[in-house]
């Protein structure tokens, strides 16, 4: 029980400083967020048949069946509560399932790196690449390559994934790959050099640097007793949902120098988000940090 709570402190106070940068009023409306919620592109892409652009007011939503495809931008889209799936360009990839602390998604083709700072279970965040399906079992970095009609590429950065084929599966750990030769065979993990990396890994590093950097200036807020502020940026207004009473923060109870115990722990998951504006760049090795 101690164990789910402060699962559901780390995950909301890291999805709180996701979203900090929109407004109050946008994010009270981001808080009861599921998994498909769009934060940020380079540019313009498509759902369905539809171009969108992401406006930082009010972000865009990839349903359940739709697929979305890239173009030539990047796209960052929330997965789970704590985690997100970026996108590079040429990238197609499709919601099975979205949830606040589960998700399932097809990649169709592309490149798509998938940053988790935190899992609920083993089976609860995966993807699916043809015939090819990719258990996300711990938090860490990872990356899946695809093209159609080719059997996919994994990439385990950091944490620990499940390639599952139809005649087995095979678990694999941080600084190992695998290349599915055949959808009939079992595949071989291979180490891979993780400094080894392209554009969307800096570009998934910058992304992360950004998200990070706002939840250190939530958590420095409720510490610091800004509980009002704190509540802007964790409560959706006039719900008891996703609050920081029901996280057990007591937002508008903090004294100076400290969280103070609060209410009772709320439901599992708290919603995050993304704020606007992206480094072209910078970094190396995307990987997440603690």
């Amino acid at each position: 029980m101690q164990r789910s709570r402060m699962k559901l402190l780390f995950c909301s106070l890291w999805a709180a400083g996701a979203i900090a940068a929109f407004s109050p009023a946008v994010a009270q409306d981001i808080i009861s967020a599921v998994g498909g919620m769009i934060y940020h592109s380079d540019g313009p892409f498509q759902i369905g048949d539809k171009e969108v652009t992401v406006d930082p007011g009010r972000p865009p939503q990839l349903k359940k069946g739709e697929k979305l495809e890239t173009g030539d931008s990047r796209v960052e889209v929330m997965l789970v509560t704590s985690g997100f799936v970026r996108l590079a360009p040429g990238s197609s990839m499709e919601m099975i399932l979205a949830g606040s602390d589960s998700a399932r998604f097809r990649l169709h083709k592309g490149s798509a790196v998938v940053d988790l700072k935190d899992v609920w279970d083993e089976e609860s965040v995966s993807a699916v690449a043809g015939d090819v399906e990719v258990m996300f079992r711990k938090r860490g970095l990872y990356r899946i390559d695809a093209s159609e009609g080719e059997p996919p590429t994994v990439k385990v950065f950091r944490g620990k994934a499940r390639v599952v084929v139809p005649a087995g599966h095979t678990d694999v750990g941080g600084k190992k790959m695998v290349t599915v030769s055949a959808a009939d065979a079992k595949p071989a993990a291979a180490k891979f050099d993780p400094a080894q990396t392209d554009s969307l890994d800096e570009w998934n590093h910058a992304r992360d640097e950004i998200v990070a950097q706002k939840r250190k200036e939530a958590i420095a807020a409720m510490k610091a007793g800004e509980g009002d502020n704190a509540e802007q940026i964790l409560l959706k207004q006039g719900s008891p949902m996703w609050g920081c009473r029901q996280l057990g923060i007591g937002c508008g109870q903090q004294r100076a120098g400290g969280m103070q115990p609060g209410g009772g722990a709320g439901p599992r998951g708290a919603p995050g988000g993304q704020q606007p504006g992206s480094p072209a760049g910078g970094g190396a090795g995307g990987q997440p940090r603690r």
